[in-house]
């Protein structure tokens, strides 16, 4: 699976693999840009797999570098994936609730599954989680 895409020509390597979803949505971003460079990016949930795709699509296309902070970060692309997105944008962060079954399906290891979030991810000890009522039944909520 590519990258974006460019007037339809797929950006990718061949060791990549990503979340096809989230890659026509960011299809759909990439497309609205037209071409106007974007220096940061936030996104939560399903907008933080969104946003780092069309981040990377970026660098790609123009060399720039973004940075940002993704919130409820699921997992986006394999570990080659992974690998390169980092490299390409240190500056790109996230933080995950320990039990956000969204962010980590299953609460699972995601490389058990092959997937990995995009983005350098920080160290969430100290994050001041809501957990009362419906939010610690549903962590993935608890960011907001």
């Amino acid at each position: 699976a590519g990258v974006i895409a460019h007037h339809r020509v797929e950006v990718q390597h061949r060791e990549w693999r990503v979340h096809e979803g989230a890659n026509d949505l960011a299809r759909v971003v990439w497309a609205q840009l037209d071409g106007r460079p974007v220096d940061t990016i936030c996104g939560y949930s399903l907008g933080a797999m969104v946003v780092a795709l069309v981040a990377y699509a970026q660098y790609q296309h123009t060399g720039r570098v973004t940075r940002g902070l993704l919130v409820g970060n699921p997992p986006v692309g394999n570990a080659a994936f992974a690998r390169a997105f980092e490299q390409a944008l240190p500056d790109v962060v996230y933080i995950n609730h320990a039990w956000d079954f969204v962010a980590q399906p299953l609460l699972v290891p995601s490389h058990w599954l092959g997937y990995y979030p995009a983005g350098r991810r920080l160290d969430d000890n100290d994050y001041p989680y809501v957990r009362d009522g419906w939010r610690t039944l549903f962590p993935h909520l608890s960011y907001l």
